[in-house]
Order: structure tokens, then C-alpha cells, then sequence
């Protein structure tokens, strides 16, 4: 499991997936009772806290508590356990939704351990997922209005973490413009942190959730892209493009394209 890929409810807003295994259910909560799930779940769940509060622990033994109106993710094969700290008596304490997502024939989820949801509308998830068990429980379903709702209720999700996204990496925002228009940036990472107003230990942490890798990959990766178009295009010798992008030495640039390409650069250019 620890080498599975995750997705972000961010990456699912964009992607093309089937919804498979639904289901759906009112819960009523009582006070002081622990729940052990001990085998992996079977299926992705997303519970809304309507009238109850819990404390989610992980098979690491890493806490968190969801207070009421809270959303909560259980992921598909994760294992915790819950303590209800309290409910009420005069309502249903929790909707359950759960739901596998499958993507060229096969599912995907987001951790392997249960996470609060932030960022979102209680009163818009509560009515979503009261009326996603409402259908559930309806005499004559209908499938397709019920992968309505509860497509409805993730592309939600998805699109206020994107806006979350967004607003947190406004601050790094312009020295992610000044890279993407000075290709061959010479500029270290503290020069750009400085542009941003931000510690170079912050700009690598945003930079890296930004982009899935340090400043410095991103602008080699970005350089050995354009070694290859120079290869693929051009006459211009080794030597040459290691110098016009920057490279400390053209054996340094030989190193570093066949680490990303598992070729050499006369080897690249000759089968392109």
C-alpha cells in the first residue's frame, strides 16, 4: 500500500472516472462506543458528521478529531478505528456515502488513512448528502440519478480545493511566471523566494506542491526538453546547447539528459 499513488479530490475534478460499488445509509451514533475496523475497507466512504463528533485513529496510531458538521474521508483499504465522543437523539447522527472510483479498469483512492475534508459548505454537504441517501433508500432507484448526486457532491469537492489550491500558490505565483517566460532560469531558489516575499523553505514546499518537484527538477526538466527539440531540430553541436542552456560543462549536461531519458544526446538525436 505505501507505494500506491494517491489522487487529491483536486486531481478527481479534472479526471474521467466511473463511480462502482454505491452505497448509502443514515447513521445513529451513541456516545462512548468504539468502532475497530481491522480489515481494509472495500470501498471509498465519505461521511458527513450531521449530529455527532468522533476520533479517527490510523493503523499508525495518528489521531485526529471531527467535530460536528464535519466531513470525513475513509479511503479505500485503509483500517481505524472511531470513537464517538457524541451524538444527539433527536436526529440521524451521520450519512454515509460509499462508492469505489475506477479509472481504466482500475480504482483509485486518496491516502491510506481516514482525513477531514476542509474547505467546504456544511449546508451544502449536508443537503447533498441527505438527499444521496434519500435516493438510496427510495423504493424504485434509479442508478443514474443516484451517480448524479453523488458526482455532483465530488465535483464540489474537487472544485474548492482547486480554488484552495489556487489562492495558497498565489504567493509563489510570481516566480512561477518569471520561470515559465525565462526558460533557461539562472536565477537560485533563493532569488526567486526573495521575488515572492517568502523564505526560500517556504517557496520549496509551495513550489513542490505547485509543480510535484523541487525548483531546481523543475528548471533541469524544463532545459532537457529544450535539449531535445535543439536534437531533434537543429545541427547545433553538444557542446553548444550545453552552453546556450546554461550547463556547467557539456559532460555535466551528457550526465544529467541520460539520467532523464536513459539515452545519451548522440544517441537521442540519431534516433529521432
Amino acid at each position: 500500500m505505501s507505494n500506491e499513488k494517491f489522487i487529491t479530490f483536486t486531481d478527481l475534478y479534472t479526471m474521467n472516472y466511473e463511480l462502482t460499488d454505491i452505497y448509502a445509509e443514515r447513521q445513529k451514533w451513541c456516545d462512548g462506543v468504539l468502532f475497530r475496523r481491522e480489515r481494509p475497507r472495500k470501498s471509498n466512504g465519505i461521511i458527513f458528521l450531521n449530529g455527532c463528533s468522533g476520533e479517527y485513529t490510523n493503523r499508525r496510531g495518528e489521531t485526529f478529531f471531527a467535530p460536528c458538521k464535519s466531513l470525513v474521508c475513509l479511503p479505500h483499504k485503509s483500517e481505524y478505528t472511531i470513537l464517538n465522543v457524541s451524538s444527539k437523539i433527536d436526529s440521524p447522527d451521520a450519512y454515509l456515502v460509499e462508492f469505489n472510483i475506477v479509472q481504466n479498469n482500475k480504482k483509485i483512492t486518496f491516502s491510506d488513512s481516514p482525513f477531514l475534508i476542509k474547505g467546504m459548505n456544511q449546508y451544502y454537504v449536508n443537503e447533498l448528502a441527505e438527499n444521496i441517501v434519500k435516493e438510496y433508500e427510495t423504493l424504485i432507484k434509479s442508478p443514474p440519478a443516484l451517480k448524479a448526486l453523488i458526482y455532483k457532491l465530488l465535483a464540489y469537492l474537487g472544485k474548492e480545493a482547486l480554488t484552495s489550491y489556487n489562492k495558497k500558490h498565489l504567493l509563489i505565483s510570481p516566480a512561477i511566471d518569471f520561470m515559465e517566460k525565462n526558460l533557461i532560469c539562472s536565477l537560485s531558489v533563493e532569488q526567486l523566494a526573495n521575488m515572492c516575499h517568502v523564505s526560500s523553505g517556504c517557496f520549496r514546499k509551495l513550489f513542490r506542491e505547485y509543480a510535484g518537484k523541487s525548483p531546481v527538477q523543475y528548471i533541469i526538466n524544463r532545459k532537457i526538453d529544450m535539449a531535445k527539440k535543439m536534437l531533434e531540430n537543429s545541427n547545433t553541436s553538444i557542446e553548444r546547447i550545453a552552453e546556450l542552456l546554461e550547463f556547467e560543462s557539456s559532460a555535466y549536461f551528457c550526465k544529467l539528459f541520460k539520467k532523464k531519458t536513459k539515452m545519451t544526446p548522440t544517441e537521442y538525436r540519431n534516433s529521432n
